[in-house]
């Protein structure tokens, strides 16, 4: 009996002198760089892992912003600030939340992407217009071809039966120009997109005169 609590109290201190051997090479032997948590200690003293550090002092990050136009922004890329360096991807994560639509994107050479989709335009595109329609009018939306989102005004005396059939199919197709080929797309947007007002109005003018002729069914 004597001997088998021996054994016992033998194995303990083994396993007890293991862990502190491991907790002191850990804590003080390696350089804070280069510390990984040891596995062994974890699983020793019941220690929950430790997020890996990805924004270190020589990282280069970009903060971007993607627009519902297809355009991205970069608001910010270079060194990783005072603020962000030494954070790992949950503490990251609890200043970019994703709840706000911020995703973390890890890539090669030392480069941490934060990046977020949003549903409005970019400004430029902001400014676009392109006719379309809407219960089967002549309507005018705001940005470019592709983003049938905002309807500004309907032209209430331009109805698409009063419009050249050629014309009308056109338009149908402008409300469904992701589906488009190539070829129509390049042609839908010289007839219907414009990146000013201006442009715009010149073209309501001329569908107009168009409309005051015989139409062409």
């Amino acid at each position: 009996m004597i001997k088998r609590l021996w054994y016992i109290c033998a194995a303990a201190t083994l396993v007890l002198a293991v862990a502190s051997i491991t907790y002191f090479s850990v804590t003080y032997l390696i350089p804070p760089a280069e510390k990984p948590v040891s596995a062994v200690w974890q699983q020793l003293v019941g220690q929950e892992s430790v997020d890996e550090t990805i924004i270190k002092p020589g990282t280069i990050v970009r903060i971007e912003t993607n627009y519902a136009c297809g355009d991205t922004m970069t608001e910010f890329q270079g060194p990783a600030t005072k603020e962000l360096r030494g954070l790992s991807e949950k503490q990251v994560k609890d200043i970019y939340s994703p709840d706000a639509g911020w995703e973390i994107h890890v890539l090669s050479g030392g480069i941490v992407v934060l990046s977020r989709s949003v549903e409005d335009l970019c400004d430029r595109h902001r400014q676009y217009r392109h006719l379309g329609v809407h219960e089967q009018m002549l309507a005018v939306y705001e940005g470019p071809l592709g983003y049938n989102e905002k309807v500004l005004r309907v032209e209430q005396d331009m109805p698409l039966s009063s419009l050249p059939l050629g014309f009308s199919k056109k338009l149908e197709q402008a409300m469904d120009f992701a589906v488009q080929a190539s070829p129509t797309k390049l042609e839908l947007r010289k007839q219907f997109e414009f990146s000013s007002e201006q442009l715009l109005n010149t073209a309501l003018d001329s569908i107009d005169e168009m409309n005051d002729g015989p139409a062409a069914h």
